[in-house]
This record gives structure tokens, C-alpha cells and sequence, in this order.
């Protein structure tokens, strides 16, 4: 028999934060499931201590080159053999009774439902999301419109998708990418979204990913895959969001802008800002990161380390 939850668990350099996160899963009272856990090329011992937790359920993935988080879900995803999927990551940990409420509340859902998000706790005692979920299911609109009521704000939450989402849905499959916001407004344009009032995941500040740091030569290499995602963001789910979440779409562009001007893309940003320009759609600050970036893209890049920075997306 197949389990009922596949664990994914991506894995980078998390010698001191691994275990935790599978001890807080092998204590489940609910012990119907599977842990895959993907190391991503980890240059630590995250792979061994892995291997050295003695339970049949945990399942090791190596990687023989980095590939990024996203991409390591694909390959537990994958492989996973449960009829559900939790996105969990290695530093984290669930709550106790995590599993048998969530498995409580898919016994609940209509049949056409098929994801699900879980609120969580952060280690500083906050609850995530701010403003917490309703206990509500999101179409495509309602998912929109809530992206734009929480941009900005603590959006933490514990995805849970049935395993059928991802023969339609899965992550960006580039190493440069790493924003989940492409993959949640796919499942949420194909699929309904039971938000739940439960907290159930325990998320820790204490080994925050360095994907957020300061660091032009990482920020230059990664733009040409940001630039492009957004712009298929944009391209596929822009009118949507112009429809119910006008703010947000507004930083979403500036941002496509800012990953255009830094990956070189002068002559597409321009076109870009122009069309922005006609429909009366510019800001200050889409006309400041067009004059830096128009300038040199490096000034752009530093302008962004120091102060001026559009995280690209989070959802």
C-alpha cells in the first residue's frame, strides 16, 4: 500500500538543522507516510546524518550537482508514492498532531479540491499569515485577491497538494529561479485552495536561506532566469492580477523591469516601460530603477544591496 503523505524535503548544507526537522516528523502520532529528502550536493555531513537516522520511511535523493530548492522538490515529487504531498523544508519542523489534522481536514474537503494551505508559528511566537487564514476554499480570483490584501506581510504557510496536481503542476525547473510564486499561481489557476485556520508547522528564523543577502555577483547571475519567469508571470496571469490585485501587479512589474535592466535587457525594458508609460502604469519608483539600470546595470545592482531593493516575489 502506498502512504498517505509523501514528506518532501529539499536539502542544502543543513548538517545542524536536518535532523530536527525529520525527528519533528518520525514523532507524528499519524505515522502513515514517507520522507524523501533531496540533498541538493550538500559539500557538509547533511547527507550522512540523514542516513544515519535508522526508520524505513526515510527516503535519500542525491543530487549529483546543485540544482536550487524548487528543482529538488520536482525529484522528491517525483518519486513520491502518497496519494498526498507536504512541501517542507529542512529547517523547520512540524507541529505535534500536524499529520492527523491535516489528514482531519482532507476528509473534509469536497471532492474537487485538491490543495490545501496550513498556517504556521514562527520561532518568535508570531503566527504566519498575517492576516491568518480563514477557514474558506480560494478560487483562482480569491487567491489573487488575497496575494494582494497580504503582499508585503508575513505569508509563511505549509502547502499540502493531492499527488494528482503534479502530472499539470510543477516548479520552475531553473537552478537560477527561486521564487515558489510561478508554481502557487499555476496550482491556483487549475486547481481550488482550502486555506485552514490550523497552525501546524513550526518555521525557524535561525538558519534564514542566504537567497536574501546582499550579493551583486549572485543577483547578476540569477537575473536572466528571474527576468524571464516574471515576464511569463506577467505574460500568463497579468491580466488577472491587473483585475484583482492592481497594486500588486504594479510592484510585480517594477520588478520585471529591475531583473530585465539587471540581466543587460535594455531595449525590453524600455519597450516594456513605454507600454507601462501609455497606459498611465508608471511610478517613481519604476522611473528611478529604469534611469539606474539604463545608466549601468551594476549601479542598478548596487542601488538594490544597499537599500533600494524589490525582492522579486513572495507569495
Amino acid at each position: 500500500m502506498p502512504p498517505y503523505f509523501s514528506i518532501i524535503i529539499p536539502m542544502y548544507n543543513r548538517e545542524r538543522f536536518i535532523a530536527r526537522a525529520i525527528n519533528s516528523c518520525l514523532q507524528q502520532d499519524f505515522e502513515d507516510f514517507e520522507i524523501i529528502v533531496v540533498d541538493d550536493c550538500s559539500t557538509d555531513a547533511s547527507a550522512k546524518i540523514v542516513q544515519n537516522i535508522n526508520d524505513p520511511r526515510i527516503i535519500l535523493i542525491r543530487h549529483n550537482v546543485n540544482q536550487e530548492r524548487l528543482i529538488a522538490r520536482n525529484t522528491g515529487a517525483r518519486a513520491s508514492k502518497g496519494d498526498w504531498i507536504i512541501w517542507f523544508d529542512s529547517d523547520d519542523e512540524l507541529l505535534p498532531n500536524a499529520l492527523t489534522i491535516i489528514k482531519q481536514r482532507i476528509s473534509e474537503l469536497p471532492s474537487d479540491v485538491m490543495a490545501m494551505r496550513f498556517m504556521c508559528r514562527l520561532d518568535s511566537g508570531l503566527i504566519s499569515p498575517a492576516p491568518p487564514y480563514s477557514d474558506e476554499i480560494l478560487d483562482y480570483e480569491g487567491y489573487i485577491c488575497w496575494i494582494e490584501s497580504h503582499y508585503g506581510k508575513w505569508s509563511e504557510s505549509l502547502p499540502v497538494v493531492n499527488k494528482e496536481t503534479i502530472r499539470s503542476v510543477l516548479f520552475p525547473e531553473d537552478p537560477w529561479y527561486t521564487s515558489e510564486t510561478q508554481y502557487h499561481l499555476d496550482v491556483a489557476s487549475k486547481y481550488r485552495i482550502k486555506t485552514c485556520t490550523d497552525v501546524v508547522r513550526l518555521y525557524h528564523l535561525d538558519a534564514y536561506n542566504n537567497t536574501w543577502n546582499p550579493n551583486i555577483k549572485k543577483m547578476l547571475l540569477a537575473a536572466p532566469a528571474f527576468a524571464n519567469r516574471m515576464e511569463h508571470i506577467l505574460t500568463v496571469h497579468g491580466q488577472s492580477i491587473i483585475k484583482w490585485a492592481p497594486r500588486t501587479y504594479k510592484i510585480w512589474f517594477s520588478g520585471m523591469l529591475t531583473q530585465l535592466l539587471l540581466s543587460g535587457q535594455r531595449w525590453k525594458s524600455l519597450r516594456f516601460f513605454l507600454k507601462a508609460l501609455r497606459s498611465n502604469n508608471i511610478s517613481l519608483r519604476i522611473l528611478i530603477i529604469m534611469i539606474l539600470g539604463i545608466i549601468h546595470h551594476r549601479l542598478l545592482a548596487y542601488a538594490k544591496t544597499t537599500g533600494f531593493r524589490n525582492t522579486p516575489f513572495r507569495s
